[in-house]
């Protein structure tokens, strides 16, 4: 019986760790595809003339400061300040 509930307690112990790296994976992963897809949309509203190079700066500025939108949002915004990074893996 002990050694039922030691083996329990185990894999209790490793399927809680790997969900809780697999929910930090997803998370980090979700940042990366919501900044890269702005910068993607940024991009093209530029390129197609919609948006100039200062209005794009504005208006990320303006995201990054704002206290209506999320904290992830927001974080987003403040790492696009400085620029869309590549399609390089987080």
């Amino acid at each position: 019986m002990r050694v039922l509930l030691a083996w329990l307690i185990v894999l209790a112990a490793f399927a809680s760790s790997t969900t809780a790296s697999v929910i930090w994976g997803l998370h980090r992963v979700a940042a990366h595809v919501r900044i890269e897809t702005s910068c993607m949309l940024l991009d093209a509203a530029e390129k197609e003339g919609w948006l100039s190079r200062s209005a794009r700066f504005d208006l990320i500025q303006k995201v990054a400061a704002s206290s209506k939108v999320s904290l992830a949002v927001r974080d987003a915004a403040d790492q696009m300040r400085a620029g869309c990074p590549g399609w390089k893996v987080p």
